[in-house]
């Protein structure tokens, strides 16, 4: 089996794409309602604002995103968007 490689990102770029994705959750919470109907009951991952992909299983997604994005795919978003309202009672 080949040894997985990785590639060392430079300290200030990655400065720069931790702070760029440290306003995803916020984003998600904003669009909720907007992405739940393009990705009804599905995991979406969000890096810089942006869907980068999305999948029923959370796996699956998470293998897209690391293929996708193999830079930064630990700093991705992830939330599991439901096309049902949820009741919370407090």
């Amino acid at each position: 089996m080949a040894k997985p490689t990785t590639t060392k990102i430079p300290g200030a770029l990655l400065d720069e794409l931790t702070a760029a994705s440290t306003d995803d959750p916020k984003w998600l919470a904003e669009n909720y309602s907007a992405l739940a109907r393009r990705y009804p009951d599905q995991f979406v991952a969000v890096f810089n604002k942006k869907v980068v992909g999305s999948h029923r299983d959370i796996s699956e997604l998470m293998r897209l995103v690391d293929r996708r994005l193999p830079r930064v795919s630990k700093l991705v978003s992830t939330e599991y968007l439901t096309s049902t309202k949820a009741t919370v009672i407090l």
